[in-house]
């Protein structure tokens, strides 16, 4: 029998972003071309393609400077801050904290009217990353510390708890567990009340660590099963939807 096996998602995004790139580049598309590498970078990033996304990441910034293409910092922090991951998860932190300064400093130049302001705060934040990933916990808070006060100047509540979660996170690396409850808490109500798996389950997985260190087993365990239990359903909803969408695409 000839067996046909119809392209993942992924496998088709990459595909549509490939095509994307290379008309862009044949028919010397300026405006598009910063746009198809970002979709590159980011469904690279996506698959968890380290190599490739840190290539494709140096190609298009290479690319933007050789063609001379008219680009914000902005526009050119959102392809660095997806190359960045890759370096950040193959070890590299040296390029993963230079290219993060390089474009922050950029990003600051040109907030004019704080324009750039949440991207200020998403750069440091990955730099936060960078550093924390890198077990220097002390940078890491400095620049989360950074991250916030952007955020602060922007309407963005979501995401400005999304890096209190990373706060959070950060003070247990330095063992501040009793400083860092309070705001776990608060993040907790936002995250219950606004209905976001993500940061639910982030926050819960937090509070688990946060009182397991200060030696409050019982109330750890709770919070524990609760992520465990969240995850599970998370990856049980992910198996469903993949079997409902082969189911379609044999039909």
């Amino acid at each position: 029998f000839l067996f046909f096996q119809f392209p993942s998602y992924v496998d088709s995004l990459a595909f549509y972003n490939k095509l994307y790139l290379r008309y862009t580049l044949q028919h010397q598309l300026n405006p598009f071309i910063v746009d198809a590498y970002f979709q590159k970078v980011n469904a690279e990033r996506g698959r968890g393609d380290w190599i490739a996304l840190i290539k494709t990441g140096q190609e298009a910034l290479n690319k933007i400077d050789s063609l001379k293409i008219a680009v914000s910092a902005h526009q050119k922090s959102l392809i660095i801050d997806e190359m960045v991951y890759g370096y950040i998860f193959l070890s590299d932190i040296e390029n993963a904290v230079l290219y993060t300064q390089q474009s922050i400093k950029s990003l600051k130049k040109e907030n004019h009217n704080g324009e750039n302001n949440l991207q200020i705060s998403l750069m440091c934040l990955t730099a936060a990353r960078a550093f924390g990933y890198a077990n220097n916990y002390l940078t890491s808070g400095r620049y989360l510390d950074s991250s916030l006060v952007y955020i602060n100047q922007t309407n963005d509540i979501l995401q400005k708890h999304y890096i209190l979660n990373d706060w959070v996170s950060n003070k247990i690396d330095l063992k501040k567990h009793a400083e860092a409850l309070p705001m776990a808490y608060q993040c907790l109500r936002f995250f219950e009340k606004n209905a976001n798996n993500r940061g639910l389950t982030e926050i819960q997985m937090l509070i688990g660590r946060l009182l397991l260190g200060l030696k409050k087993y019982d109330e750890s365990i709770v919070f524990s099963k609760k992520n465990i239990k969240k995850i599970n359903r998370y990856i049980n909803n992910k198996n469903h939807r993949k079997k409902e969408n082969e189911k379609q695409q044999l039909q």
